[in-house]
């Protein structure tokens, strides 16, 4: 008998020990969310087999030094305690809400009895269709009579990640349902805005078929797949999910591959800072196929990826340090895409070396990856700005090679035309006028017979009118004409006597001569404009108008032929994309057509001097 009341004695020490070691968080009739962790004691558990009883038991229970639950590399469970007090005069319903644990067990002791009133088993091994809310948050919700001290403990762990636990916050029922629904709600923005790059991504793929999209799709792809299997989404597929995705083990391998993927989009990305042939080639080659081959080899024999993390580490930062490489050549090389990538990639840098280093600072790896997902979102948002301008300096440097190819092919066009116009104006037209004073010397022979001399005074008539062809033929081919008169000038030299079609050219204070290059441009399109009206469209009449108004020249080119359908003309036709490619590459200006079938032809060309 007494050695019983010894041992009730002893429990009885040993329970009022464990519930007086933290004093009880009083809860206010208008508190809504309660910080528990400065009045949170732990105790860890090596074996994994203790119960509830005996942790009641124990008096060893220790008090959480920092403001956050945070254990590092521990894999054993960790039971955590403290207690709260209901101030109100109403029964309150609570909810201990956190995130990142694979165990989450929780039990509700009323003090004055030690009984336990409520105990729920949660964590990320059960499927969202069984939580409380089907979130990647895990909650623990109970009911608090009023001015009652009731303690709560819970037993955690997680396995292959570090032991930490973020947020541990007591919230009441509204509260609790506020903030499930807001951090949902940023995580479905999150998913949503890298859906919306994947199908970017996919777009730019399809159409363009470049490396550097597929690395971009690859990069998008893989930050999300980190994401969706640390939060457990898999589960909004899976009822059951696999062992190696349950256990967070998979979380390794497109932690593992994004880096090698960003390196090779950083290589086409930025494209100036690459060496081809040098030592960066060989690297990445390296490196690359030494993390496939190690993640292969986790994957089939099953090896653990957390517990050789530091061999994965070394090839990821191998992998970034030769992106910052490339990164700084690029920069130096005044490479403006560049900073746009730099922009993009630091914050995520420091967000994953941040976590790296989870062994020696207390921030819970939960609180990095909330920032870590904001960075991503704006890493790529970043990234995708900088594909624009990429694209943007291709182009421009398209048009630019188009312009010095469109530059030489005109030199030498027009070379070979002031050669042609040479030898019309010098051999030809000396021939032709040779042979005009042979006739003349033949008319004026009184042995002729009339007809004869008829004949030869129509002869050269046909050789006046010859020889005033090849001089307009000589005076348009020559670009020394054009460059000494001007366009204005050049066009009534050549259409004055135009009569099938009638050409009229009209200066309403156009004064200004333009550039070479555009002026030799405008004249060509003019000419296709007349020769299209002429031979296509069967005009009787065609006018040129320029009009000057400040530093904007209107040249406006109108026939009365019988027109045509725009669009079908566009199919087939390459004059008229010629001639629009012409307004827009060299003239820098607009390009508008207005015709249709029997109404003639306005083609409008508007451009700045």
């Amino acid at each position: 008998m007494l050695k019983k009341i010894i041992f009730f004695c002893l429990v009885l020490s040993s329970w009022e020990n464990c519930f007086s070691q933290t004093k009880a968080i009083e809860i206010k009739p208008e508190d809504k969310s309660i910080e528990v962790i400065n009045q949170t004691v732990y105790v860890f558990d090596s074996t994994g087999k203790k119960t509830i009883y005996e942790v009641l038991n124990q008096s060893d229970f220790k008090k959480i030094q920092q403001n956050s639950i945070n254990f590092g590399n521990n894999q054993t469970y960790l039971w955590l305690k403290f207690s709260v007090k209901n101030l109100s005069n109403a029964n309150r319903k609570f909810a201990l809400i956190t995130k990142g644990v694979d165990s989450l067990l929780c039990y509700q002791v009323i003090d004055s009895t030690k009984k336990i009133s409520t105990q729920f088993l949660n964590g990320g091994h059960i499927p969202f269709a069984k939580r409380e809310f089907a979130s990647p948050y895990l909650t623990f919700s109970f009911d608090l009579p009023p001015q009652e001290i009731h303690s709560i403990f819970v037993r955690i762990r997680n396995l292959n990640y570090p032991l930490s636990a973020s947020p541990f916050r007591l919230y009441d029922e509204k509260s609790t349902i506020n903030f499930i629904k807001r951090n949902d709600l940023l995580q479905s923005i999150y998913i949503g805005s890298m859906l919306f790059l994947l199908l970017f991504g996919s777009a730019l793929l399809f159409f363009f078929k470049e490396w550097l999209y597929f690395y971009y799709l690859a990069c998008v792809f893989l930050s999300m797949t980190m994401m969706l299997v640390y939060n457990d989404y898999y589960y909004l597929i899976f009822e059951n999910a696999p062992e190696i995705i349950r256990t967070k083990n998979f979380y390794g391998i497109p932690t593992s591959l994004l880096p090698m993927f960003y390196l090779f989009f950083a290589k086409e990305f930025l494209i100036y800072g690459y060496d081809k042939n040098g030592y960066l080639k060989t690297l990445t080659k390296y490196f690359s196929v030494a993390t496939v081959l190690l993640i292969i080899i986790f994957v089939v024999f099953r090896f653990n990826v957390y517990q050789y993390r530091n061999l994965f580490y070394f090839f990821i930062f191998a992998l970034c340090s030769l992106t910052l490489l490339l990164l700084y050549r690029s920069i130096t090389r005044k490479y403006r895409p560049a900073w746009f990538f730099l922009i993009a990639t630091v914050p995520v840098l420091l967000m994953g070396f941040l976590e790296t280093l989870s062994d020696f600072h207390q921030l819970p790896v939960q609180d990095i990856h909330h920032i870590y997902y904001g960075c991503t979102i704006f890493e790529m948002f970043v990234l995708t700005l900088g594909l624009s301008l990429k694209f943007k300096i291709a182009q421009d440097e398209k048009k630019k090679l188009q312009a010095e190819v469109f530059a030489i092919e005109t030199q030498v066009q027009e070379s070979e035309r002031q050669r042609i116009a040479q030898d019309l104006h010098d051999k030809l037209g000396g021939l032709l006028g040779a042979l005009k004073i042979n006739l003349s010397v033949l008319s004026n022979n009184k042995q002729l017979q009339n007809q004869e001399v008829e004949s030869l005074k129509k002869s050269m008539k046909m050789l006046d009118l010859t020889s005033e062809e090849v001089r307009n033929i000589s005076h348009s081919l020559a670009s020394s004409t054009l460059t000494k008169l001007g366009l204005v000038a050049m066009l009534h030299e050549m259409y004055q006597d135009s009569d099938q079609p009638k050409v009229l050219i009209q200066n309403n204070s156009f004064q200004t001569r333009l550039d070479q290059t555009k002026e030799m441009a405008m004249y060509a399109i003019i000419q296709e404009c007349i020769n299209n009206a002429r031979k296509h469209a069967q005009a009787s009449e065609i006018s040129v108008v320029f009009k000057q108004i400040d530093d904007k020249l209107t040249v406006m080119i109108e026939d009365d032929g019988k027109g045509f359908e725009l669009n079908e003309v566009l199919k087939v036709g390459r004059g008229l994309e010629n001639i629009s490619f012409r307004v827009k590459e060299h003239l820098r200006g607009e390009l508008m057509i207005d015709t249709g079938i029997g109404r003639g032809t306005i083609v409008v060309i508007k451009t700045k001097i």
